[in-house]
């Protein structure tokens, strides 16, 4: 299967990504992004680049990553430590419920725990201080311009909740086992 591997690349995640990585790989499946040159530059940047890509502008860089959803991927997977979704994933993950309105190549989108943003909008909440006081009470820091963000979590959430096309996973077992199972968790689009 060929795999879009998504995340925050950062630091304090780029080990989960990795170790993600290396367990679908020798389960067989084809990882198309990120690529092979898996040495971060900016590791404390907002957009995280790769050695090699130094020179390459962040557009095209996210662009050609688009494209990799759109046209190659079967399956994205979103490494959302402590169910941490930044803004990039969260874009990316937009643009990939979009495609799939579209076309019928990427099927399921498997998280490896369950989004933080979940709980609260499945209970209805959807003002931002509800938004700030689920991620206090998870114990968790506000992402940095949270009020930029929020807006996309909420189109993310409204595009999950309607989107009949997609199945949403959380965990990778399924992808590990190379076998179907019944999924230890699927976003039912009938729970509101």
């Amino acid at each position: 299967m060929d795999i879009v591997v998504g995340g925050s690349y950062h630091n304090k995640n780029w080990d989960e990504v990795v170790t993600v990585i290396n367990k679908l790989k020798k389960t067989g499946h084809n990882i198309v992004a990120p690529g092979n040159e898996w040495e971060p530059i900016n590791i404390n940047d907002e957009f995280v680049k790769f050695r090699g890509e130094e020179n390459i502008p962040i557009e095209v860089l996210q662009s050609e990553f688009y494209r990799k959803i759109n046209i190659i991927a079967d399956a994205f997977v979103v490494v959302d430590r402590g169910g941490y979704l930044g803004s990039t994933v969260t874009k990316e993950l937009l643009f990939a419920l979009i495609v799939t309105q579209l076309t019928d190549k990427l099927k399921k989108i498997y998280f490896t725990e369950t989004p933080l943003f979940y709980d609260t909008f499945r209970e209805g909440k959807f003002t931002l201080e509800d938004f700030e006081q689920s991620i206090k009470d998870k114990g968790l820091q506000l992402p940095p311009q949270i009020e930029d963000i929020y807006p996309f979590y909420m189109e993310l959430y409204r595009q999950m909740s309607t989107n009949k096309k997609i199945h949403f996973v959380v965990g990778i077992d399924e992808l590990l086992q190379k076998e179907e199972y019944k999924e230890k968790i699927q976003f039912d689009h009938d729970e509101r």
